[in-house]
C-alpha cells in the first residue's frame, strides 16, 4: 500500500507515516516530478529569489519527469504516484535530511510531496 501527503517542515508527517509502518519514502518536486538532489537545492537557495523562481520554471519545462512517452497529463498535475515516481526510495533518515534541507532554504521556489511505501 502506498500513500502521498504534503511535505511539512517539522517532519511530523514522516514520523506519522513511520508510525503507520511505512519504511520507504520519496520526496517529490511538484514542478519537476523528480526527487531533488540536496546539493542542487542548496545551490538554488543561494540564488536571489527571482532567479531561483526562473530556475524552477526552467526545471519544470525541461526536466519534468514523465514515466513514459504516453504520459497523458499536462500542466499543473500532481504527477506520477508511488513506483512510477522518479528516483530511489529513501530510508526515513535520508528523507528527513532532504526535507530539512528543503526547509533550511526557504528561497527554494518549489513545493514537494512525500510518497511512502511499506
Amino acid at each position: 500500500m502506498e500513500s502521498s501527503l504534503a511535505l511539512d517542515p517539522t517532519c511530523a508527517l514522516l514520523d506519522r507515516l513511520l508510525g503507520l509502518g511505512y519504511q520507504r519514502f520519496k520526496v517529490i518536486s511538484q514542478v519537476t516530478h523528480r526527487q531533488p538532489a540536496g546539493t542542487f537545492l542548496r545551490f538554488k537557495a543561494m540564488l536571489p529569489r527571482s532567479v531561483s523562481i526562473r530556475v524552477t520554471r526552467l526545471e519544470g519545462m525541461f526536466l519534468r519527469y514523465r514515466p513514459d512517452e504516453h504520459w497523458p497529463f499536462e500542466g499543473h498535475v500532481s504527477g506520477p504516484f508511488g513506483e512510477e515516481t522518479d528516483g530511489n526510495w529513501l530510508k526515513a533518515a535520508e528523507a528527513r535530511d532532504l526535507i530539512q534541507t528543503i526547509h533550511r532554504n526557504p528561497d527554494i521556489s518549489d513545493w514537494f510531496d512525500i510518497h511512502a511505501a511499506e
